[in-house]
């Protein structure tokens, strides 16, 4: 406060005290005062050789926090409490991808009340738009995980194709690093069960074991029938019914062979079985490793912009 017409020589202009009368102040429900000061300025200007005093009246006001507490703040914090729940959704449910769109418009709305009642202007972006900012890119890259785990874990209901090496690598790692328990990875294939065709029953009450070639049982060399009253004869000796006897390895060779095919038929869907149950496996540990990374971020992001970064911000009269 001064006067651009008289110089010092003719209205000279003083404070009385330092800070600013205060006796008729009224609170308000927004701003709250923090510091006043009154100081005394004189200038001369290269104009005219003749002072101007001034007086110069600083006032640090600050928002109060109350309201933007309870309806910004803590409604923003929950919904990215939200967006970490959406990693323990199962992929298959369909729900993980909706749940972060939803958390992502939800800040959007939050977004625009903070536009409204700030100002605008380039030189100073509020921190709660900051942290507001902060949380829709967390959200926003939840997402994008969201869909690769659920394009891993349904990889392998559609393509029970085994796992990489480096990406079977990677998972053993961070379910080693998270102490998650693998059961499937990694796989370990059954032994072959063609052992349930190395014996036959001989007739006679009792089973003999078949010899094995390469992995397989040869039945039609060596099985036995029965011929007459309990009395065992191997196929190999002289037989007089030949044509009968020649029916009956073809009988069995085709029960054999039936057999087989069932046999290998149930191995080619167990092995379908544990890779898909790899793929689901591998996205489980990658959604837990996703949810521990947002959960560090979501935690440090909130406390480094709403409490360590106002409690350091120093503001000068």
């Amino acid at each position: 406060m001064g006067s651009w017409l008289y110089d010092g020589f003719q209205v000279d202009v003083t404070n009385r005290s330092v800070d600013i009368d205060l006796s008729n102040y009224v609170e308000n429900g927004e701003w709250k005062l923090i510091d006043t000061k009154a100081i005394r300025n004189v200038v001369v200007y290269p104009c005219c050789p003749t002072p101007f005093p001034d007086v110069t009246f600083h006032i640090h006001i600050r928002r109060r926090t109350t309201y933007y507490m309870y309806n910004v703040i803590i409604p923003s914090a929950m919904l990215a409490s939200l967006t970490l729940l959406g990693f323990w959704l199962r992929p298959d449910s369909g729900e993980k991808i909706t749940l972060g769109l939803t958390v992502l418009l939800s800040l959007s709305v939050f977004m625009l009340l903070i536009a409204e009642n700030t100002p605008a202007t380039s030189f100073y972006v509020p921190l709660l738009g900051i942290y507001l900012i902060t949380a829709m890119s967390f959200t926003s890259c939840s997402i994008i995980f969201s869909v690769l785990v659920s394009n891993i874990h349904m990889k392998g209901m559609h393509d029970p194709v085994p796992l990489p090496y480096c990406f079977k690598r990677v998972v053993t790692f961070l379910s080693k690093a998270m102490c998650m328990t693998l059961y499937h990875i990694p796989y370990q294939p059954k032994p072959s069960q063609t052992h349930l065709v190395e014996t036959v029953y001989t007739g006679n009450g009792s089973f003999r074991k078949l010899p094995m070639v390469n992995g397989t049982t040869r039945v039609c060399d060596s099985i036995l029938f029965v011929k007459g009253e309990n009395e065992v004869k191997n196929s190999n000796q002289p037989n007089p019914y030949n044509t009968s006897q020649e029916n009956t390895e073809k009988f069995q060779e085709l029960v054999l062979q039936t057999l087989q095919n069932l046999i290998d038929r149930e191995e080619e869907k167990d092995r379908e079985t544990n890779l898909r149950n790899q793929w689901q496996e591998a996205g489980t540990v990658l959604d837990r490793f996703m949810f521990w990374l947002f959960f560090t971020g979501t935690l440090t992001g909130t406390l480094y912009l709403l409490i360590f970064l106002p409690m350091r911000k120093e503001v000068h009269l």
